[in-house]
């Protein structure tokens, strides 16, 4: 299914797999943070809810209502290497 189509189905999507035209379906995201948060990903700086923080063109209040269309993020990232 396609980005809006999902959408209209309640169905999230998911920022990890999503392409830049499902990332534009997304409520007030256009070409730019659509673009930001591919790069973040790609860098693997997309794990969690801290790391989509720093995405750069996503304040907080659009970062609470975009949590709510796209598949759950953990709150925090997973260490990188845990300790024993």
């Amino acid at each position: 299914l396609t980005g809006l189509r999902r959408l209209l189905a309640g169905i999230p999507i998911d920022l990890q797999t999503a392409d830049e035209t499902d990332l534009q379906a997304l409520p007030e995201v256009g070409e730019a943070l659509a673009r930001s948060l591919i790069a973040a990903r790609r860098a693997g700086r997309l794990r969690c809810q801290a790391e989509l923080a720093a995405v750069p063109g996503l304040g907080r209040q659009r970062r609470l209502r975009l949590l709510r269309s796209v598949a759950p993020l953990p709150q925090d990232c997973p260490l990188a290497h845990p300790t024993k």
